[in-house]
Formats: structure tokens, sequence, C-alpha cells
């Protein structure tokens, strides 16, 4: 699908009005003031209508000018007026109520961006607001060209990685790409259009303070991050908090003070676009656990103070307590109760997360698919206590043989898979034997007198440029153990011709 194509010949004041771009010139040129502000919108473009109708449907009849409104609001909300209108006019446009949800979350991503840079003395706040507000434009696009497509991307049951996968596949781009395009067709400059293409790009961030730019990409890096980690995967916290220290500086408490102004801003923000019905499902999940635990810790953090007058060592362990918190979670949701690998379904992020890297900047990885021989057998002959044991056992093998950057996870029962990265095609064969020479040399014992013979079978499966998804690599992986168990098992089988793959 050539999309450069398709916005090259659409008319870009269709999603994003001409007065916006104006804005922007002007302010960097002269600076925001109220006579600038007056004069662009009543002067120049005649807006002067619609910001007024826009304060009176935000229940502000006593706001009658611009002069009034910049008086009683502040320029800054009469320029966040001119940026919201261009989102609402899509609504309008489009009549949908499926774009409700996403009007929500680009305000709150502009809302998070925008008080960010404001408590971390950045400059141009309000450029931050506006990138993080647009971050999403190229979805009215998509789905304005491409219905089918775009209903897949806004599916609930797709995850951040996966829904830029399928972009990736689809259209050689990400929508982050894609909104970086459309805002350049409608002459946004750079230094909110580059934040923009890299509000999911962890590796495009750069510490606070080199210029600018750089400042706003930041901003609507967390600000995104944060809607992320609230309307779809709350298990982001822990990264949020550790790279929001990183980059910005911010000590625990700054954190929590900056997320609690921040659900203010967007409430306030929210009531004043007289939007109710909003869904805002993270609040729930995170803050009132937050709010919960902060409670606990205060009180005891009280009781502390009085009894050991040591609030700094007090600071410390409540924090640590936090953090542990945290890591409980985390480990709950991506671990194996049992053998304490990963699952599962951290398993099929990473594989998804390497997929991308590796179509994208033409990386290698490969994945090995083995399962224990006979397992049943073992079950029913020495009972499945013992049938655990093995596995405990096995996955300890298995770790120390294979090298410390390889991911070992329990996909099943008695089946795992073995993530190896930066590779070259031989490193999945030599491997798999060297894990399956170890297991067949391991002596299990039965009741200290019985040794039960353990073998496993594998299945390796290089990524290639001919691969097209995840899945079919796995389904790749799968065919090959399962010409090891047909010809004999206890062997690695790295190639789909028998006359060539058995070790």
């Amino acid at each position: 699908m050539d999309i450069k194509n398709l916005i090259t010949k659409t008319l870009a004041e269709y999603f994003i009005p001409k007065v916006v771009s104006d804005f922007i010139v002007l302010t960097d040129k002269s600076g925001l003031t109220k006579s600038n502000f007056i004069d662009l919108v009543t002067k120049k473009h005649s807006y002067q209508d619609q910001i007024l109708k826009y304060f009176s449907n935000c229940k502000l009849s006593d706001i009658n000018t611009l002069s009034e409104a910049i008086d009683k609001l502040g320029i800054e909300q009469c320029a966040f007026a001119i940026f919201n209108i261009s989102l609402i006019d899509q609504l309008n446009k489009n009549n949908l109520e499926e774009f409700s949800e996403i009007f929500e979350k680009e305000i709150f991503t502009a809302v998070a961006s925008y008080t960010i840079a404001k408590e971390s003395n950045m400059r141009s706040p309000w450029k931050a607001y506006l990138a993080g507000l647009y971050s999403n434009i190229s979805y009215f696009l998509l789905y304005k060209h491409f219905p089918k497509e775009f209903n897949n991307i806004i599916d609930p049951k797709m995850n951040s990685i996966s829904r830029i996968n399928f972009e990736w596949e689809t259209f050689g781009m990400t929508h982050s790409d894609i909104s970086w395009l459309l805002l350049g067709r409608a002459g946004i400059p750079e230094d909110i259009r580059e934040p923009v293409k890299n509000h999911h790009i962890k590796k495009a961030q750069s510490a606070i303070g080199k210029n600018s730019t750089n400042e706003i990409s930041l901003a609507v890096y967390f600000g995104s991050m944060m809607t992320t980690v609230f309307y779809e995967d709350y298990l982001l916290t822990s990264m949020f908090k550790k790279d929001i220290k990183t980059f910005l500086k911010l000590d625990i408490e700054q954190i929590e003070s900056l997320v609690t102004n921040v659900i203010t801003n967007f409430r306030k923000e929210m009531n004043l676009l007289n939007f109710e019905n909003i869904i805002f499902p993270g609040y729930f999940k995170i803050i009132n656990w937050f709010d919960n635990n902060l409670v606990m810790a205060a009180a005891e953090l009280k009781e502390a103070k009085a009894l050991l007058n040591k609030e700094k060592k007090q600071r410390l362990k409540f924090q640590k307590v936090l953090e542990s918190y945290n890591k409980k979670l985390v480990g709950i949701a991506i671990k194996d109760p049992l053998t304490g690998i990963y699952n599962r379904r951290y398993l099929t992020e990473r594989l998804n997360d390497e997929f991308l890297k590796a179509k994208k900047y033409k990386s290698s990885f490969l994945i090995i698919t083995c399962d224990i021989d006979h397992f049943k057998k073992i079950n029913d002959t020495y009972g499945h206590g013992f049938g655990d044991e093995v596995l405990v056992k096995l996955v300890k093998v298995i770790a120390k043989t294979i090298r410390k950057a390889d991911l070992l996870a329990r996909i099943g029962g008695e089946e795992f898979i073995i993530l190896c990265n930066q590779t070259n095609d031989y490193d999945g064969i030599l491997i798999a034997e060297k894990v399956r020479s170890q297991i067949e040399k391991t002596i299990f014992t039965y009741e200290k007198n019985t040794t039960v013979p353990v073998t496993m079978s594998f299945g390796v499966a290089n990524f290639t440029k001919d691969i097209k998804s995840v899945q079919e690599l796995m389904e790749l992986s799968d065919n090959r153990l399962y010409l090891a168990k047909e010809n004999g098992r206890n062997r690695v089988v790295y190639t789909d011709s028998t006359n060539e793959a058995l070790m």
C-alpha cells in the first residue's frame, strides 16, 4: 500500500487546519502573545467564531470575546482550543462513536505531555501538547482510506507491539511514521513532527536539556507511555517509573506528584470539553492500588518518624517496599510458577518484539522448540510429583547450557522454546546439540535408587526475510520438532530434509 503517494495527493487541511501551522510559525517568530493570537485568529483566518463557539460548548457562556477568553483562561488554554477544534472537527466529519475513545486517549496524551514538559521546566510546553494531540492523527487518514486495516489496528485484543508489527507488515511503516508525513504535508515544523515520529521509540530519546526538540520528544514519549500504561497495559508501570527517573532525573515522590497532576489536569480538560462519558480504565487498576499502598506507607512512615526520627532511612525503606510490590506483580504475570522461567505470554511479547526489530533493522534471531521425550510415560510410571522434579532439574540444566543472552520459556506441559538473538546460520544447531547432549548425560534419580533416562528432541528455525509472521516461524520450528520425534527422538532437526537434518 503506497501510503506516501496517498499523502502527497491528500489535502492536508482536511485533517489539520491551516490556522494551526500559521499559529506555530507566528509563535516561533514573534512569541506567544495576546496581540499576536488575536490578530492571527481574527484577521488572517476569521477563526474567532469557532473558538468562541468551542468555549460556549465547554459551558463557558460568560466568555464573549477572545480578549476575555485569554484574560480568564490564559493564552495557552486558548491555543489548546485551536488544536482541539481540529480533532473535534474530525469527529464531527466522521460521526463515529469508535473515535470517541481515540479522542479521549489523544487528549490524555496531550495533557500528560504538556504536564511533563511544564513541571520539568522544558521549553515550549504547548508544543508538547500539540505533538501529543497529533501523535495518532494518522488514524483519521487510515479510517478514510483503509477502513478494514484500521479496524484491525484499533482491535482491543492488539497490544502496542502487535499493533506496530501489523502496521509495519501492512503499510511498510507505523502509524507514527504516517502521522509524521501527514504533519509535514500540513506544514507543521520539524520540532513538533520529530517527537510525533519517535513517540514510541525509546532509543531515539536522550537526557533532558539537549535542545527544544529533544525536550518535546521526551515529554511526548512519556506522555504516550502513560497513555499505554493507563489504557492498555498497567504492567508497564515499573518500566515507566524506571525510564522517567533515568531521563528526567525525578525521584519517587516527584513521579507520584507528576502522575497525580496529569490525572487532575486531564479531568479538568475533559470537563472543559464537556466530555462526560470517559472510560479511563487504568485509573482504577493503578491509582487506587497506588493510593492504598501510599496511605499505608504514609501511616507507617509517620509512626517511624515519631519513634526513630530517621526520616531519610524510612523513605528509602518504603521506596524499596513499593518497588518490591511492582517486581512481584510483574513476576506473577510473566513467569511459570513451577520452573521460574518465562511463560508463553512473555515469550509471545518478546517474539513479536524481535520479529519487528529483525524486519526493520535486518537483525537476526532464531528459536529452538524442544520437548521431553516420552514424558507421559515418566508421569504414568513414577507419578506427577517426580515429573515436576524432572521439569525443574531439566530447566536448570538448559539454563546453565545456553548463552546468557538467550531466553528460555515454558510454553506447555513438557514443551519449551529457546529464543536466541544476534545469531548466524549455525548457532541454533550448535546450541540445540549442546543442550541435547548435556541433558542426555544428566542423571535423573527416582527414590534414590532408580535411574530414569531423560532425553529431549529439538526443532530449530532461523528467522529469514521470507518469513511473514511470528506464527509462521513457530510453526516451522514445531514441524521440525515433530520430524525429530518421528525419526527416533533425542535429536536435533534444523532443515525440512530428513536426509540432512538429523543429528
